[in-house]
């Protein structure tokens, strides 16, 4: 069933109890639940330090890698710059040192302004704006309490983060109205160049239902739906909450959004005044609902959860249980499922909406992202053996999530990183395989993850799609060279060396300068004879790379004994490397390389560890390389036994060592236990 966890990592804090719009679907003020009546109009320093504490203790009681923190309100820019400063200087004293604070504020933004964004900045504060679209769509009910519209002043606020304070500009929250257009709405939303836009159905319950016009029971749904196909043919544009969450569900990953899946809830809310609560969304049911009945300065955060974790009044219905579609569902927010009498054990108000949007999206994945693979392709590609087609649907996922990771670059880089994008989209239509293929070169992915791109970069790009597709004329820069010189090609293999990118110098060690012709030939002929063995002692091995390897970069000095060579998760499908005379060895440096490759692509596409326990990936990848590498060498235990037989010893160690680390951790998801225990399995079956 959903429930509330047995710890949090989420924080909404009630800096401000009262706000300056009169919002007439607000859930705070517009619903049953009216205790903000009872809170102060601000939260006290007394209750901020407290608060501070608490999470600081809970998170290292927990060992919780990442802690997020929500400034709520009513609207909290009303507390004032020097009150929120202070605020967040005790947050980042007592949790900042131990674990990583990810702190945001949520405001309708007409307060918005340079002394706020100073104090944000100050703090790494992310600021989301609450806006439900275009004037006429904000209007309906974003308006101040005397019926004037705050439509102006949101947008000046949005306007003032993209321009100058982009790094803190986090997107935009809207409540969906059936009166407004849906495709209106996304593209006023989406024109504002949020990373993130949130769709939040109105609160409602069984007893105070949600208007449908003319009854429609999917209304909802098909709101969502005509967003959704949009927002597909648009190229994903921007992340939206409610769609990622079902996509990445359908990848065997988690919800992104509280309204969706069955995680437990890891959310709490800390009222004005320090009181604990449940999610604000139960104030729309019943008087009291979100009450704990204890406080920051008498109660610490694991007497909270011990007590939220065992509520049995959210157990889902009968109903909610045997639906097909559960997984994806989680029975929606509890707040949706109420009705005087039985409580939250009912479907949700939304039901029909949802599991109209659940079929829709999963009808339709596949047209726009690979199928989740099977049980048994997933097992496959966990014990090392599996079908070409898994890599071909691993990169087919990372081709997709290319696309939105450049296409929020491109945002990052203002007009020119939009003209250039809109350029390539425009090319697209013309030559998708020339775009994707571009746009899938493993340098890009340095470039649209680096903290300050370069819209030059996208330029270049665009350029050499412009030139590809037979438009334009011929292009001699750093991302778009076509030099056949650097090209390596033997069997089922296509290499570019590739000595000139500027987001190459990715590996932790130097890099080499443009290579003379010399140096290329002696590259490409030593490459090409270790592909030549693998080709011959390892087909399996060599399909693989000839399927995920597409760039050679060469180190600095590019020959040296031994041979060097190294793959990053930043740039999938490049091995950084430094040549030698021991083929073997070379051979099964590139073997191991591409698979840890294999393990980053996996790590992409599956929730594998936990997001606050990243540092696991490597962990994860050697034992993955490990795996492979044993595989390799008893292959060679005929001629060269005593060598192969130390590297087995060798690898055969970093593997146990490796596993055992990932299954000790409390950091796996369930999934990435499955695959690290089929991974062991494995190897102790095979070797």
């Amino acid at each position: 069933m959903k429930s509330w966890a047995a710890g949090f990592r989420q924080f909404v804090i009630k800096v401000a109890s009262r706000c300056d719009l009169a919002c007439d679907h607000c859930y705070m003020y517009e619903h049953v639940d009216q205790g903000w009546r009872l809170q102060p109009h601000f939260m006290s320093d007394e209750i901020a330090q407290a608060i501070a504490g608490r999470i600081a203790d809970h998170a290292a009681f927990h060992d919780l890698r990442q802690v997020r923190v929500v400034l709520h309100g009513g609207e909290p820019l009303l507390a004032g710059p020097a009150r929120l400063d202070a605020i967040a200087a005790h947050l980042r004293s007592a949790v900042g040192p131990r674990h990583l604070l990810d702190l945001h504020i949520q405001t309708n933004g007409v307060l918005l302004d340079e002394r706020f964004c100073e104090v944000f900045a100050r703090n790494d504060i992310k600021v989301g704006i609450s806006l439900d679209g275009d004037r006429t769509a904000n209007d309906r009910h974003r308006r101040y309490a005397d019926g004037r519209s705050s439509f102006d002043q949101a947008v000046r606020a949005i306007d003032l983060l993209r321009e100058r304070h982009r790094e803190l500009y986090s997107g935009l929250l809207c409540t969906i109205d059936l009166a407004n257009d849906p495709i209106e709405v996304y593209k006023s939303l989406v024109a504002l160049g949020p990373p993130d836009i949130d769709f939040l159905l109105p609160h409602a319950t069984w007893d105070r239902p949600p208007p449908r016009p003319d009854g429609d029971a999917v209304a909802y749904g098909t709101w969502l739906i005509e967003i959704f196909d949009q927002w597909i043919r648009d190229g994903r544009p921007t992340q939206v909450r409610i769609f990622d969450s079902l996509l990445k569900m359908r990848r065997g990953g988690s919800s992104l959004s509280e309204a969706l899946g069955l995680d437990p809830t890891d959310l709490l809310v800390i009222e004005t005044n320090g009181d604990y609560e449940r999610s604000d969304a139960l104030k729309t049911s019943f008087e009291r609902a979100a009450r704990t009945g204890m406080n920051v300065l008498s109660h610490d955060l694991d007497q909270v959860a011990a007590v939220t974790a065992d509520e049995q009044a959210f157990t889902l219905s009968s109903t909610c249980r045997s639906c097909p579609v559960l997984e994806s569902c989680g029975g929606g927010l509890p707040a949706h499922r109420y009705r005087a009498g039985s409580g939250f054990a009912n479907p949700s108000v939304y039901c029909a909406d949802l599991f109209r949007l659940i079929n829709h999206v999963a009808e339709n994945v596949p047209r726009y992202v690979p199928q989740g693979l099977s049980g048994t392709d997933f097992e496959d590609l966990a014990s090392g053996r599996f079908e070409s087609r898994t890599l071909t649907a691993l990169l087919k996922m990372q081709s997709d999530a290319r696309r939105v990771l450049v296409a929020t670059a491109a945002r990052r880089c203002g007009p020119a990183g939009a003209a250039s994008w809109s350029l390539l989209l425009e090319l697209d239509q013309a030559a998708p395989q020339i775009v994707t293929d571009l746009l899938m070169r493993p340098y890009v992915r340095s470039w649209a993850t680096d903290g300050l791109v370069n819209a030059g970069y996208l330029a270049e790009l665009t350029l050499t799609a412009a030139v590809e597709a037979g438009i334009g004329s011929a292009l001699d820069g750093p991302a778009g060279r076509t030099d056949d010189s650097r090209d390596i090609r033997a069997g089922a293999l296509r290499l570019r060396i590739d000595d000139h990118d500027p987001y190459r110098a990715c590996y932790g060690t130097p890099v080499a300068q443009p290579l003379s012709r010399p140096q290329l030939n002696d590259l490409r002929s030593t490459v090409t004879a270790a592909w030549h063995l693998i080709e011959r002692e390892h087909p399996h091995h060599a399909s693989d790379l000839a399927t995920v390897l597409n760039t050679i970069t060469p180190f600095d000095p590019y020959r040296s004994a031994p041979a060097r060579a190294r793959a990053v998760r930043s740039a999938p499908g490049a091995i950084g490397m430094s040549i030698g005379d021991d083929l073997l060895d070379l051979a099964s440096q590139l073997v191991r390389e591409n698979r840890r490759t294999i393990a980053g692509l996996a790590l992409d596409a599956f929730d594998l560890v936990h997001p606050e326990a990243q540092h696991l990936a490597e962990r994860f990848k050697t034992a993955y390389a490990a795996n492979a590498m044993l595989d390799f060498w008893r292959a060679h235990t005929g001629h060269v036994p005593v060598r192969a037989g130390t590297m087995l010893a060798h690898w055969a160690s970093l593997l146990d060592e490796a596993v055992r680390d990932l299954l000790e951790s409390t950091s796996l998801t369930n999934l990435g236990r499955r695959f690290v225990t089929t991974m062991r399995d494995a190897a102790t079956t095979h070797f």
